[in-house]
């Protein structure tokens, strides 16, 4: 019996999790939901999975969900991870931007699901050390993610010692961040690039249009074909025409033939807008 009304529970979990952000949740996350909700009720001294349901479900608990989403949804990311987007926007595409350019040189970039903001970080650091005559350039960085926690984290651009070792050089590490406390705080230089919002990449539109590049990495996993499908569409649309996507290491778009064509841009797989 206890055996059953858990199951209901965590059905009920599995929901609310599509509902409020869109990604499935199977069974096979039944471990990560009782460990991640376990330590959301401890923080917030709930007595058990029932009573924090009947919380999130209530219409007027709007701080109960957002925390629900954070905790359900992945933030594992560090600056510059797998470094092949990066080299293929350093060394691939923003050469043919600028060689291609009329008049003033453009680049727009979304970094989609930007969790505590270490890659579009990482994206206004490349552009910054990579960029030929960098003042003329006209540049504009979104990024976004479900989670309102986590984007609130991602605009204050600070981080902790460990987390600036995970991919940054010591050179990096001094010329762009500076020491509060015992937190580092990004410069404004590199702040000031970045354009953050609460995105949902199932029921938001895109925060632009006309993107040269889109990154979407390690999220589509987490969503069932016909989600990935929708949102592969709205990506499509929100690239200009011959912009790249990069999606994580493990993601293969499939049913995208008409959306996508796959590049390869040095050690990097891109998927280009076809059209």
């Amino acid at each position: 019996m206890q055996a059953t009304v858990e199951r209901h529970h965590l059905d009920r979990v599995r929901g609310l999790a599509k509902q409020l952000c869109g990604i499935h949740l199977d069974g096979s996350k039944d471990y990560l939901i009782r460990r991640r909700l376990n330590e959301l009720m401890v923080d917030e001294k709930i007595d058990n999975l029932q009573d924090l349901l009947a919380l999130a479900e209530a219409p007027y608990n709007r701080k109960i969900r957002e925390r629900m989403v954070d905790a359900l949804t992945t933030h594992e990311t560090l600056f510059f991870r797998d470094k092949s987007p990066f080299d293929a926007l350093t060394q691939h595409i923003i050469p043919k931007l600028y060689r291609e350019a009329v008049g003033r040189p453009k680049l727009r970039i979304w970094s989609a699901a930007c969790s505590t903001g270490q890659e579009p970080y990482s994206l206004a650091i490349a552009c910054l050390e990579s960029l030929p005559e960098r003042s003329r350039w006209d540049i504009r960085i979104d990024a976004s993610d479900v989670s309102v926690g986590t984007v609130e984290a991602a605009k204050r651009g600070r981080f902790q010692n460990f987390e600036l070792s995970r991919g940054l050089s010591p050179q990096q590490q001094s010329r762009y961040f500076r020491r509060e406390g015992s937190d580092y705080r990004i410069v404004d230089e590199v702040r000031g690039m970045v354009n953050f919002q609460v995105n949902n990449l199932l029921t938001s539109t895109p925060p632009g249009h006309d993107y040269d590049v889109i990154l979407c990495r390690n999220v589509a996993i987490y969503f069932t074909p016909a989600d990935r499908r929708r949102i592969y569409q709205k990506m499509a649309s929100a690239l200009r025409p011959q912009g790249y996507l990069f999606l994580g290491c493990s993601e293969v778009p499939t049913n995208v033939s008409d959306l996508f064509k796959t590049v390869p841009l040095g050690r990097a797989t891109s998927y280009q807008r076809i059209g």
